[in-house]
Protein backbone atom coordinates (compact mmCIF):
# COMPACT_ATOMS: atom_id res chain seq x y z
CA UNK A 1 0.00 0.00 0.00
CA UNK A 2 3.00 2.61 1.06
CA UNK A 3 4.53 1.52 -2.59
CA UNK A 4 1.32 2.75 -4.08
CA UNK A 5 0.86 5.49 -2.38
CA UNK A 6 4.80 6.30 -3.11
CA UNK A 7 4.03 5.51 -7.17
CA UNK A 8 0.87 7.76 -7.72
CA UNK A 9 2.35 10.51 -5.20
CA UNK A 10 5.80 11.05 -7.41
CA UNK A 11 3.07 10.37 -10.69
CA UNK A 12 0.96 12.99 -9.62
CA UNK A 13 3.31 15.96 -8.73
CA UNK A 14 5.46 15.50 -11.85
CA UNK A 15 2.34 15.55 -13.98
CA UNK A 16 0.97 18.18 -12.30
CA UNK A 17 4.04 20.54 -13.16
CA UNK A 18 4.20 19.37 -16.94
CA UNK A 19 0.76 20.62 -17.12
CA UNK A 20 1.61 23.91 -15.87
CA UNK A 21 4.16 24.23 -19.01
CA UNK A 22 1.94 22.10 -21.22
CA UNK A 23 1.84 24.66 -23.99
CA UNK A 24 -1.50 22.55 -25.36
CA UNK A 25 -0.34 22.85 -29.14
CA UNK A 26 2.15 21.03 -31.60
CA UNK A 27 5.44 22.97 -32.03
CA UNK A 28 6.27 21.16 -35.28
CA UNK A 29 5.25 19.62 -38.65
CA UNK A 30 6.94 16.31 -37.60
CA UNK A 31 4.28 16.51 -34.48
CA UNK A 32 1.86 17.24 -37.14
CA UNK A 33 2.56 13.92 -39.32
CA UNK A 34 2.30 11.93 -36.12
CA UNK A 35 -1.08 13.93 -35.25
CA UNK A 36 -2.50 13.96 -38.50
CA UNK A 37 -1.74 9.82 -39.06
CA UNK A 38 -3.80 9.49 -35.64
CA UNK A 39 -6.63 11.20 -37.17
CA UNK A 40 -6.96 10.02 -40.59
CA UNK A 41 -6.84 6.44 -38.29
CA UNK A 42 -9.69 7.54 -36.58
CA UNK A 43 -12.35 9.48 -39.16
CA UNK A 44 -10.66 7.43 -42.37
CA UNK A 45 -9.51 4.00 -41.02
CA UNK A 46 -6.54 4.68 -43.08
CA UNK A 47 -2.39 5.53 -42.58
CA UNK A 48 -2.60 7.80 -45.76
CA UNK A 49 -2.42 11.49 -44.63
CA UNK A 50 -2.11 15.04 -46.43
CA UNK A 51 1.14 16.41 -46.19
CA UNK A 52 1.98 19.26 -43.76
CA UNK A 53 4.18 21.11 -45.56
CA UNK A 54 4.62 21.16 -49.41
CA UNK A 55 7.43 20.13 -51.30
CA UNK A 56 8.69 20.39 -54.89
CA UNK A 57 6.89 17.20 -57.36
CA UNK A 58 6.21 15.36 -54.22
CA UNK A 59 2.22 14.13 -54.07
CA UNK A 60 0.77 16.30 -50.86
CA UNK A 61 -2.29 14.60 -51.33
CA UNK A 62 -1.64 11.05 -50.62
CA UNK A 63 1.54 10.81 -48.01
CA UNK A 64 2.70 8.98 -44.98
CA UNK A 65 4.64 9.66 -42.12
CA UNK A 66 7.89 8.22 -41.76
CA UNK A 67 7.38 7.79 -38.15
CA UNK A 68 5.89 4.91 -36.78
CA UNK A 69 2.99 3.62 -35.78
CA UNK A 70 3.43 2.94 -32.10
CA UNK A 71 2.99 6.71 -30.98
CA UNK A 72 -0.69 7.05 -33.33
CA UNK A 73 -1.58 4.25 -31.12
CA UNK A 74 -0.63 4.77 -28.04
CA UNK A 75 -2.63 8.78 -28.70
CA UNK A 76 -5.77 7.39 -29.82
CA UNK A 77 -7.33 7.80 -26.62
CA UNK A 78 -6.68 11.49 -26.34
CA UNK A 79 -7.58 11.99 -29.26
CA UNK A 80 -10.94 10.55 -28.83
CA UNK A 81 -11.11 12.93 -25.21
CA UNK A 82 -10.60 15.48 -28.12
CA UNK A 83 -13.43 14.24 -30.19
CA UNK A 84 -15.72 14.71 -27.41
CA UNK A 85 -14.98 17.74 -26.35
CA UNK A 86 -14.96 18.74 -29.76
CA UNK A 87 -18.76 17.98 -30.17
CA UNK A 88 -19.56 20.20 -27.18
CA UNK A 89 -20.83 23.52 -28.09
CA UNK A 90 -18.26 25.36 -26.07
CA UNK A 91 -15.53 23.23 -26.99
CA UNK A 92 -14.31 24.22 -30.08
CA UNK A 93 -14.64 28.03 -29.38
CA UNK A 94 -12.92 28.14 -26.32
CA UNK A 95 -9.83 26.39 -27.49
CA UNK A 96 -9.63 28.57 -30.72
CA UNK A 97 -9.67 31.18 -28.32
CA UNK A 98 -7.12 30.36 -25.63
CA UNK A 99 -4.59 27.65 -27.70
CA UNK A 100 -5.12 29.17 -31.41
CA UNK A 101 -0.59 29.47 -31.32
CA UNK A 102 1.30 27.45 -33.73
CA UNK A 103 -0.41 23.83 -34.82
CA UNK A 104 -3.13 24.54 -31.95
CA UNK A 105 -6.93 25.79 -31.84
CA UNK A 106 -8.42 22.78 -31.97
CA UNK A 107 -9.50 20.39 -28.61
CA UNK A 108 -8.22 17.26 -30.12
CA UNK A 109 -4.59 18.87 -30.82
CA UNK A 110 -4.88 19.79 -27.11
CA UNK A 111 -5.38 16.87 -25.99
CA UNK A 112 -3.33 14.97 -28.18
CA UNK A 113 -0.54 17.31 -27.18
CA UNK A 114 -0.66 16.58 -23.40
CA UNK A 115 0.77 12.74 -24.14
CA UNK A 116 4.00 13.30 -23.38
CA UNK A 117 3.15 14.92 -20.50
CA UNK A 118 2.49 11.59 -18.51
CA UNK A 119 4.37 9.41 -20.88
CA UNK A 120 7.76 11.58 -18.80
CA UNK A 121 5.92 11.32 -15.62
CA UNK A 122 5.59 7.41 -16.12
CA UNK A 123 9.43 7.16 -17.26
CA UNK A 124 10.22 9.02 -13.78
CA UNK A 125 7.85 6.56 -11.58
CA UNK A 126 10.00 3.58 -13.18
CA UNK A 127 13.29 5.27 -12.90
CA UNK A 128 12.16 5.09 -9.35
CA UNK A 129 11.42 1.37 -9.56
CA UNK A 130 14.62 0.59 -11.33
CA UNK A 131 16.00 2.25 -7.95
CA UNK A 132 14.71 0.04 -5.33
CA UNK A 133 14.76 -3.11 -7.79
CA UNK A 134 18.68 -2.32 -7.53
CA UNK A 135 18.37 -2.17 -3.76
CA UNK A 136 18.30 1.57 -3.33
CA UNK A 137 15.71 2.90 -0.68
CA UNK A 138 12.69 4.75 -1.60
CA UNK A 139 14.18 7.87 -0.89
CA UNK A 140 17.27 7.77 -2.86
CA UNK A 141 15.18 6.68 -5.51
CA UNK A 142 12.88 9.37 -5.70
CA UNK A 143 15.76 11.96 -5.66
CA UNK A 144 16.85 10.11 -8.87
CA UNK A 145 13.66 10.40 -10.23
CA UNK A 146 12.99 14.20 -9.54
CA UNK A 147 16.39 14.88 -10.95
CA UNK A 148 15.38 12.88 -14.13
CA UNK A 149 11.77 14.46 -14.37
CA UNK A 150 13.04 18.13 -13.30
CA UNK A 151 17.06 18.64 -14.32
CA UNK A 152 17.31 16.78 -17.58
CA UNK A 153 15.88 17.19 -21.17
CA UNK A 154 13.22 14.94 -20.14
CA UNK A 155 11.74 17.96 -18.64
CA UNK A 156 11.37 19.67 -22.01
CA UNK A 157 10.04 17.09 -24.07
CA UNK A 158 7.16 16.66 -21.66
CA UNK A 159 6.11 19.06 -23.35
CA UNK A 160 6.34 18.28 -26.92
CA UNK A 161 4.94 15.29 -29.01
CA UNK A 162 8.30 14.12 -30.37
CA UNK A 163 8.44 9.88 -29.81
CA UNK A 164 11.62 9.76 -27.99
CA UNK A 165 9.87 9.63 -24.27
CA UNK A 166 7.79 7.02 -25.29
CA UNK A 167 10.68 5.20 -26.72
CA UNK A 168 12.52 5.61 -23.49
CA UNK A 169 9.37 4.65 -21.30
CA UNK A 170 9.63 1.05 -23.36
CA UNK A 171 12.86 0.65 -22.89
CA UNK A 172 13.49 1.10 -19.30
CA UNK A 173 10.21 -0.83 -19.20
CA UNK A 174 12.27 -3.76 -20.59
CA UNK A 175 14.85 -2.88 -18.79
CA UNK A 176 13.05 -2.81 -15.39
CA UNK A 177 11.06 -6.50 -16.27
CA UNK A 178 14.39 -7.70 -16.83
CA UNK A 179 15.59 -6.77 -13.35
CA UNK A 180 12.14 -7.64 -12.11
CA UNK A 181 12.45 -11.68 -13.56
CA UNK A 182 15.49 -11.82 -11.95
CA UNK A 183 14.46 -11.25 -8.59
CA UNK A 184 11.00 -13.13 -9.38
CA UNK A 185 11.47 -15.89 -12.14
CA UNK A 186 9.28 -17.11 -14.38
CA UNK A 187 7.88 -16.11 -17.85
CA UNK A 188 5.98 -13.07 -17.11
CA UNK A 189 7.83 -10.42 -16.96
CA UNK A 190 10.34 -11.74 -19.69
CA UNK A 191 6.71 -11.57 -21.92
CA UNK A 192 6.10 -8.02 -20.82
CA UNK A 193 9.12 -6.96 -21.27
CA UNK A 194 9.28 -8.45 -24.98
CA UNK A 195 5.82 -6.43 -25.39
CA UNK A 196 7.78 -3.05 -24.67
CA UNK A 197 10.81 -3.63 -26.76
CA UNK A 198 8.58 -4.51 -29.96
CA UNK A 199 6.22 -1.73 -29.33
CA UNK A 200 9.09 0.47 -28.83
CA UNK A 201 10.27 -0.26 -31.83
CA UNK A 202 7.17 0.41 -33.36
CA UNK A 203 7.50 3.79 -32.19
CA UNK A 204 10.84 4.39 -33.62
CA UNK A 205 12.40 1.79 -35.28
CA UNK A 206 15.66 2.69 -34.19
CA UNK A 207 15.52 1.16 -31.16
CA UNK A 208 16.37 -1.98 -32.32
CA UNK A 209 19.94 -1.10 -31.46
CA UNK A 210 19.29 -1.87 -27.89
CA UNK A 211 17.88 -4.92 -28.01
CA UNK A 212 21.44 -6.78 -28.69
CA UNK A 213 21.78 -5.53 -24.66
CA UNK A 214 18.73 -6.58 -23.24
CA UNK A 215 19.51 -10.00 -24.66
CA UNK A 216 22.45 -10.20 -23.05
CA UNK A 217 21.09 -8.97 -19.79
CA UNK A 218 18.64 -11.84 -20.13
CA UNK A 219 21.47 -14.57 -20.89
CA UNK A 220 23.96 -13.56 -18.35
CA UNK A 221 20.18 -14.41 -15.75
CA UNK A 222 20.03 -18.28 -17.77
CA UNK A 223 23.91 -18.09 -16.39
CA UNK A 224 22.90 -18.44 -12.69
CA UNK A 225 19.69 -20.44 -12.77
CA UNK A 226 17.70 -22.80 -14.39
CA UNK A 227 18.34 -25.51 -17.11
CA UNK A 228 17.55 -25.95 -21.00
CA UNK A 229 13.78 -26.21 -20.29
CA UNK A 230 13.37 -23.16 -18.54
CA UNK A 231 15.49 -21.32 -21.03
CA UNK A 232 13.53 -22.18 -24.12
CA UNK A 233 10.21 -20.88 -22.41
CA UNK A 234 11.41 -17.96 -20.90
CA UNK A 235 13.18 -17.16 -24.56
CA UNK A 236 10.06 -17.73 -26.49
CA UNK A 237 8.29 -15.83 -23.79
CA UNK A 238 10.62 -12.67 -24.65
CA UNK A 239 10.94 -12.99 -27.80
CA UNK A 240 7.47 -14.01 -29.39
CA UNK A 241 6.78 -10.04 -28.68
CA UNK A 242 9.70 -9.16 -30.38
CA UNK A 243 9.14 -11.49 -33.61
CA UNK A 244 5.15 -10.71 -33.86
CA UNK A 245 6.25 -6.30 -33.57
CA UNK A 246 9.34 -6.94 -36.30
CA UNK A 247 6.62 -8.64 -38.63
CA UNK A 248 3.93 -5.69 -37.67
CA UNK A 249 6.74 -3.23 -38.92
CA UNK A 250 7.82 -4.71 -42.03
CA UNK A 251 4.08 -4.88 -43.26
CA UNK A 252 3.57 -1.11 -42.41
CA UNK A 253 6.79 -0.37 -44.35
CA UNK A 254 5.50 -2.26 -47.95
CA UNK A 255 1.74 -0.53 -46.88
CA UNK A 256 3.47 2.43 -46.94
CA UNK A 257 6.40 2.67 -49.19
CA UNK A 258 6.27 -1.07 -51.08
CA UNK A 259 9.26 -2.82 -49.83
CA UNK A 260 9.22 -4.26 -46.27
CA UNK A 261 12.70 -2.79 -45.88
CA UNK A 262 12.10 0.51 -46.58
CA UNK A 263 11.61 2.38 -43.12
CA UNK A 264 11.63 6.36 -44.65
CA UNK A 265 14.55 7.61 -42.53
CA UNK A 266 17.47 6.28 -44.88
CA UNK A 267 15.83 9.28 -47.76
CA UNK A 268 13.85 11.91 -46.84
CA UNK A 269 13.17 15.33 -48.98
CA UNK A 270 16.23 13.95 -50.94
CA UNK A 271 18.68 14.17 -48.26
CA UNK A 272 20.16 10.97 -46.40
CA UNK A 273 19.20 10.34 -43.02
CA UNK A 274 22.07 8.93 -41.70
CA UNK A 275 24.97 11.29 -43.44
CA UNK A 276 26.58 12.93 -40.83
CA UNK A 277 30.40 12.09 -39.77
CA UNK A 278 30.57 10.27 -36.58
CA UNK A 279 32.78 12.61 -34.75
CA UNK A 280 31.08 15.46 -35.96
CA UNK A 281 27.94 14.26 -34.24
CA UNK A 282 30.00 13.27 -31.49
CA UNK A 283 31.06 16.71 -30.55
CA UNK A 284 28.05 18.23 -31.55
CA UNK A 285 26.29 15.77 -28.66
CA UNK A 286 29.07 16.05 -26.43
CA UNK A 287 31.05 19.42 -26.33
CA UNK A 288 29.03 21.66 -28.57
CA UNK A 289 27.45 24.71 -27.19
CA UNK A 290 23.96 24.30 -29.22
CA UNK A 291 23.36 20.93 -28.43
CA UNK A 292 25.70 19.40 -25.26
CA UNK A 293 23.55 16.80 -23.00
CA UNK A 294 25.76 18.16 -20.28
CA UNK A 295 24.63 21.78 -20.75
CA UNK A 296 21.07 21.04 -21.37
CA UNK A 297 21.36 18.05 -18.73
CA UNK A 298 23.88 18.84 -16.14
CA UNK A 299 22.81 16.16 -13.59
CA UNK A 300 25.01 14.27 -16.49
CA UNK A 301 27.99 15.62 -15.29
CA UNK A 302 27.22 14.28 -12.21
CA UNK A 303 26.42 10.85 -13.36
CA UNK A 304 29.70 10.74 -14.69
CA UNK A 305 31.42 10.66 -11.23
CA UNK A 306 29.49 8.13 -9.68
CA UNK A 307 29.89 5.81 -12.44
CA UNK A 308 32.60 4.07 -11.32
CA UNK A 309 31.66 2.94 -8.23
CA UNK A 310 28.52 2.30 -10.18
CA UNK A 311 29.69 -0.02 -12.02
CA UNK A 312 31.84 -2.02 -9.33
CA UNK A 313 28.19 -2.50 -7.61
CA UNK A 314 26.43 -3.25 -10.17
CA UNK A 315 28.86 -4.47 -13.02
CA UNK A 316 26.25 -6.15 -15.13
CA UNK A 317 23.53 -3.31 -15.24
CA UNK A 318 25.58 -0.48 -15.34
CA UNK A 319 27.66 -1.87 -18.56
CA UNK A 320 24.37 -2.75 -19.63
CA UNK A 321 23.00 0.73 -19.62
CA UNK A 322 26.28 2.68 -20.65
CA UNK A 323 25.88 -0.25 -23.72
CA UNK A 324 22.38 1.33 -24.42
CA UNK A 325 23.78 5.02 -23.82
CA UNK A 326 26.91 5.16 -26.60
CA UNK A 327 24.79 2.59 -29.06
CA UNK A 328 22.02 5.13 -29.16
CA UNK A 329 24.53 8.17 -28.98
CA UNK A 330 26.59 6.66 -31.98
CA UNK A 331 22.95 6.46 -34.35
CA UNK A 332 22.11 9.39 -33.65
CA UNK A 333 25.29 11.37 -33.80
CA UNK A 334 25.43 10.23 -37.65
CA UNK A 335 22.06 11.66 -37.70
CA UNK A 336 21.70 14.88 -40.12
CA UNK A 337 21.00 18.17 -38.64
Amino acid sequence: MRRCLLDAALFLFLTAIYLIFAPGHLFTVDSVEVYRTAESLVRDHDLEIERPYPLSGVDTKHFYSKYGVGQVIAVLPLYLVGEAVAGWPWGRSFFVRTYAEGFGGDPRIFFVSLFNVFVTAATALLVLRCCMRLGYRARTGLWVAWIYGLATLAFPHSRDFFQHPLTAWMLLFAFHALLAHRRSGGSGWLLLGGVALGYGMLTRPVSVVAWPVHFALLAHAWRKEGGRRKWLREAVAFLLPLVGAFCVQLAYNHARYGSPFTFGYFSMDDRPGFSTPLYVGLYGYLFSPGRSIFLYSPPLIAALLALPPFLRRFRVEGYGVLSIFLLFLGCYATWHV
